[in-house]
């Protein structure tokens, strides 16, 4: 199998890391692969944490923020110090299971893309319903039928993330699979387990900024898509 780079944007997530880092161990330990942590300037002990599990496994790495930089700049920095021939990118929270990366990885035989999509998800009501609402613009504004865009877990070939990263402004990691489809690539989804959170704090709760900053940025896409048009 080709090399495999999962990107672990993290955030006041420290409770979850070595447990995490744990069950990647077990998954892929027949297999060639590197975990960069991106540390967001986190105040929780997560430093500390990830450079232990750094000198307790050589293919655990650690990226660190001197100031919060936030989602999106972590993927693309955690995206240019990886070196595996397939992205995953991964939530830190312990909501998804490093198990159904393999069956994600397999689906790469026929797509360029995959997106975990989440069976019973165990979120909130608020977050569910909010979820909802923008995979439904999503479907509206872009024309795809992807159902569940905003998943924390995701798989791609390299390839695909090269061409688009640089593209990406602040908030548009929510976008990664318009980005991916309007490049003409082939994105698929595979259903995956979801788990309820047990430890660390939720990044992005429910509020009025926050859907109002969420359909900015859907219009920004959405212009941006138009303006840089892939012809067919």
């Amino acid at each position: 199998m080709k090399k495999i780079s999962i990107i672990i944007p993290a955030y006041m997530e420290n409770d979850n890391l070595p447990k995490l880092a744990k069950q990647l161990e077990e998954t892929f330990q027949e297999d060639d692969f590197e975990a960069i942590i991106v540390n967001d300037e986190n105040i929780d002990g997560s430093v500390q944490t990830i450079n232990e599990l750094e000198k307790e496994c050589v293919r655990i790495k650690g990226l660190f923020f001197c100031k919060r930089g936030g989602k999106t700049k972590a993927i693309k920095d955690g995206f240019e110090k990886s070196q595996g021939e397939i992205i995953v990118i991964m939530d830190a929270d312990l909501q998804y299971s490093p198990e159904d990366i393999p069956r994600l990885i397999e689906a790469l035989n026929y797509a360029d893309a995959t997106n975990g999509l989440r069976i019973n998800r165990k979120d909130g009501i608020a977050r569910i319903l909010e979820s909802k609402i923008y995979n439904l613009l999503v479907q509206f504004f872009f024309g795809v039928k992807f159902r569940d865009c905003n998943s924390g877990l995701k798989v791609f070939k390299r390839k695909v993330l090269k061409d688009i990263v640089d593209q990406m402004a602040d908030g548009w990691h929510r976008y990664l699979l318009i980005l991916a489809n309007k490049k003409g690539y082939k994105v698929t989804e595979i259903p995956i387990r979801h788990y309820p959170r047990t430890a660390g704090l939720p990044k992005f709760p429910s509020s009025p900024l926050k859907l109002v900053k969420g359909f900015y940025d859907l219009l920004s896409v959405k212009a941006f898509t138009l303006k840089h048009k892939t012809p067919s």
